[in-house]
């Protein structure tokens, strides 16, 4: 996804935002567009079968959209759609370093995909809100995820958010890989 997408759809966010009302708790009666940027990482999956991979954690990153639904006792249901990528950029090139089986260390893939999800947020006050949101997607196989998310409100219209995933993928050859990334970044509503 290039510079001139992101801007784009931020700044869509930012105006359906606005439109929708001035007020942040009467926005809770009515449906929200929230777009979520994070950036992190964390631990993931170091061999798979006879494949085994460099380091321990990945970089990770994600753009998320979210139509956020009317407060129901307490919670707004939601539905995301996010693209999500890993931010590495290590030497593909490199001597073999050996593996425990004798065979050479590979960089984790450099996987993207699209996302969908569904889930909850709750806002215990004012100036916080909490998220669970769980969903399937494609990155480099079949895969499923789950979020949970803490943002802090640091103006009308903008949060700080933290996030942690839990990525399951699906490989072809049958093995699966898993994510544990921990992000950081912001909420646009």
């Amino acid at each position: 996804m290039n510079v001139s997408r992101i801007h784009s759809l931020l700044g869509l966010s930012l105006l359906v935002s606005a439109a929708t009302t001035s007020s942040g708790r009467a926005q809770e009666h009515m449906l929200a567009l929230t777009t979520d940027v994070v950036a992190g990482g964390g631990p993931r999956t170091r061999y798979t079968g006879t494949t085994w991979f460099r380091g321990s954690g990945t970089s990770f990153g994600r753009l998320s959209l979210a139509l956020v639904g009317p407060r129901i006792h307490g919670v707004r249901p939601l539905v995301t759609v996010d693209r999500s990528v890993v931010l590495e950029n290590g030497d593909e090139v490199s001597m073999c370093e050996p593996a425990p089986d004798g065979s050479c260390y590979r960089s984790f893939p450099r996987n993207r995909g699209a996302f969908v999800g569904a889930g909850v947020r709750a806002s215990p006050m004012r100036w916080a809100e909490v998220g669970v949101v769980a969903g399937l997607g494609s990155m480099g196989g079949s895969s499923e995820f789950l979020d949970g998310d803490v943002a802090f409100r640091i103006a009308s219209h903008a949060r700080l958010l933290l996030l942690t995933r839990r990525l399951v993928i699906r490989q072809p050859s049958g093995f699966h890989l898993w994510w544990q990334p921990i992000a950081a970044g912001f909420r646009i509503q």
